[in-house]
């Protein structure tokens, strides 16, 4: 099934503290398996450690963004894929994650701790 939305970077900015931007992929089509927005009173958010050491006391807020626009975005323009990345910059430390929804579980980690 191909994502027949238009391809585009999103960019969400909070104070000039943090830079929030998602990276699409042109040639990456949304899979079958698709992010959902519902979460289910038993699904969890989890950061892992990395994201924590990386942003401090900022990764909380990181993490609420990143998942609220994602659901928000669910919610009024349809599925996206399970899988997503964002490029997080703040307090001078720039870092690329990823969002993925194992149907159980939505989890915000740094690509090398995959």
């Amino acid at each position: 099934m191909q994502d027949t939305r238009e391809k585009e970077n999103d960019e969400v900015y909070l104070d000039p503290i943090i830079r929030i931007k998602r990276i699409r992929s042109e040639e990456e089509p949304v899979a079958l398996e698709t992010f959902s927005a519902k979460g289910h009173p038993s699904k969890r958010t989890v950061m892992t450690s990395g994201i924590r050491e990386t942003f401090g006391d900022l990764a909380p807020t990181i993490a609420s963004i990143i998942v609220h626009g994602v659901q928000t975005e669910v919610l009024t323009k349809g599925p996206l894929d399970y899988h997503q990345t964002f490029e997080v910059t703040a307090e001078g430390k720039t870092a690329k994650l990823w969002l993925i929804d194992d149907g159980e579980v939505v989890t915000l980690l740094l690509p090398d701790e995959y």
